[in-house]
């Protein structure tokens, strides 16, 4: 089946995360199941039950606008749902709808269908989903300021853009990113929201105090994908926002976009090669990400494993320590860059551990033994496929 895991991921994290906070006894469930399957597609529904407070029949009209399950608990147990507007959106750009029943006392059942292609053969042509090392003509020169603090994030980014004719700035921080637009002219700046020195949140405010910026288009890059998040996010001047992993096409067409040029979408050659996965990474997805370009992959994996190698010891000193902001940072950082390596599992783990430490939550211990799982499989198979390819390539010299 083809479609798109990180969006599916994002609505079914949000989702769950509403289940648990508003149920505080009884339980949640997630299924799913297949409702039509014809020789082209399947029809799937998922469904996220909850026994939780529910919701009031008068909210549900407006439920994926603003959700607000508080009218039904005193203010230390009220609060607002999260994500509901994002679940929405990345829904429908899966082509699919989304829908909400409930009674209040007895719990919600939110459920939504998307459509996946079943994967028969490829075409001659394709319109690419993931970065593909292309060239346009009405980006060339373009210049951007790229505010990011993470590395591997930095070199991907860097080498998808320049391949497509734009030149790139790479500012750290967001005490740095004005240090260049103070000297410094841009097309466009794309900016994490999350960075030590200075952060995103404050580096747009400084951004839209300034005049001569107030009409520079500045977008938001985050791991998050929490719908007060990302509004907050705007309302302090951010023009719109990329979740990580970024995808590089929707990127570039909206930059195109603002360039004014045509909207004609990226086309290129179909990637006859297979989508493969090794231990649950796919790595066939990683590949494309990085632009088919190996080398590169490999170089960022490498880096990878050497910034978070001991990244699951470090996390739970930083738990046992009570040094929660320390250890939301960390999970925060490897969502942001493991699901362009294709460890979709990884990312999801990290993403639970980054919400819970910021719902208050302290007992992490479970997903932080699941973090410590998958983040070995990962970097065991970082090493694998390192040893294949330079097997590979001593095979292919001694030829």
């Amino acid at each position: 089946l083809e479609g798109d895991p990180v969006r599916l991921g994002q609505v079914l994290i949000n989702l769950v995360s509403n289940a648990l906070k508003f149920t505080e006894a009884g339980t949640v469930r997630v299924s799913s199941a297949a409702e039509q399957i014809s020789a082209r597609s399947v029809r799937l529904r998922f469904e996220v039950s909850d026994t939780g407070i529910g919701i009031e029949h008068s909210q549900l009209e407006n439920i994926f606008e603003s959700f607000n399950q508080g009218s039904l608990r005193d203010d230390s147990t009220a609060g607002t749902g999260l994500g509901l507007t994002i679940c929405r959106r990345l829904v429908n750009l899966m082509g699919g709808n989304i829908s909400v029943v409930s009674q209040p006392g007895r719990g919600s059942t939110f459920s939504f269908v998307i459509n996946l292609t079943r994967v028969q053969e490829l075409p001659a042509e394709i319109t690419q989903k993931l970065p593909p090392h292309v060239s346009d003509a009405s980006l060339q020169n373009l210049e951007i300021l790229l505010v990011e603090d993470n590395v591997i994030n930095q070199n991907l980014a860097r080498e998808v853009l320049t391949s497509a004719g734009m030149t790139v700035t790479v500012a750290n921080n967001g005490k740095e990113a004005l240090e260049y637009l103070e000297n410094h002219s841009y097309f466009a700046v794309l900016m994490d929201l999350r960075m030590p020195v200075m952060d995103g949140l404050e580096a747009i405010r400084y951004i839209r105090r300034n005049p001569l910026l107030a009409d520079l288009p500045v977008l938001a890059l985050s791991a998050g994908v929490l719908e007060e998040e990302v509004n907050y996010a705007l309302s302090q001047g951010f023009n719109d926002y990329f979740s990580k992993p970024v995808n590089f096409v929707d990127l570039i067409n909206y930059l195109k976009h603002l360039a004014g040029a045509d909207m004609s979408p990226i086309v290129v050659e179909a990637d006859t090669a297979p989508d493969f996965e090794v231990n649950g990474i796919r790595l066939g997805h990683a590949l494309r990400n990085h632009g088919n370009d190996e080398n590169l992959l490999i170089t960022l994996m490498r880096e990878f494993g050497k910034f978070y190698g001991n990244a699951d010891n470090t996390l739970l000193d930083y738990l046992r320590n009570h040094e929660l902001k320390e250890a939301e940072r960390l999970a925060h950082n490897i969502a942001g860059v493991s699901g362009s390596f294709g460890a979709m599992r990884l990312m999801e783990v990290s993403r639970v551990i980054e919400h819970r430490i910021a719902a208050g939550q302290e007992d992490l211990s479970k997903e932080a033994n699941r973090f410590a799982d998958e983040l070995h499989n990962f970097l065991g198979v970082i090493r694998r496929y390192e040893a294949a390819n330079t097997a590979t390539d001593s095979a292919a010299r001694s030829d």
